[in-house]
């Protein structure tokens, strides 16, 4: 199994749709993790900033999966998930 298809099914299982990751990509905020890895994912900031783009483009029914993450290794998207808790900051 290679590493897009593990976050591809990561995303099925987890009910994620794809826009929510397109839209983390475009406005989150990274972290990496010391592992080369980095881990992308919305601020309170960014969901301020998608959610006042989606009053103008109809997505305002993503509010409730706006809090996932993206994990981008060497090789592209390695995993996504939701978040239950902070991503700790150095």
């Amino acid at each position: 199994m290679g590493a897009a298809a593990h976050w591809e099914s990561r995303i099925q299982q987890r009910g994620i749709p794809v826009e929510a990751i397109d839209l983390v990509m475009a406005y989150g905020e990274s972290q990496h993790d010391h592992h080369g890895c980095e881990i992308i994912y919305l601020s309170a900031r960014g969901k301020q900033r998608v959610l006042k783009d989606a009053a103008n483009r109809n997505l305002r029914r993503l509010d409730k999966l706006l809090d996932v993450y993206v994990v981008v290794g060497r090789n592209g998207i390695a995993t996504v998930g939701h978040r239950y808790k902070r991503i700790a900051r150095p």
